[in-house]
C-alpha cells in the first residue's frame, strides 16, 4: 500500500498531493497579500523564505503521525 504521506488525490477540479519543492516558484508567485490576508504566515518576500517554509511542511509531514484510521 502507498504511504499515505505520499497519497495523491484527483478529481476533474482539483489536485491534492503533499507539497514539494516542485511548486516553490509557484506558491511564491501566487501566495499574495490578498489571498493570504487571513491567513499565517504572511506572504513570502523571497523565494528563499517560500523554499523554507516547503522545508518546514516537509518536515512536519515527516514527522505527523498516521491516524489510525487510515492504516
Amino acid at each position: 500500500m502507498e504511504s499515505v504521506k505520499r497519497l495523491k488525490l484527483e478529481s476533474s477540479r482539483l489536485i491534492l498531493e503533499p507539497i514539494s519543492m516542485d511548486y516553490a516558484e509557484v506558491i511564491f508567485q501566487e501566495f499574495t497579500a490578498e489571498i493570504t490576508q487571513f491567513m499565517h504566515p504572511k506572504p513570502a518576500e523571497s523565494i528563499n523564505e517560500t523554499m523554507q517554509f516547503i522545508r518546514d511542511a516537509m518536515r512536519h509531514q515527516k514527522m505527523a503521525p498516521i491516524s489510525p484510521l487510515l492504516s
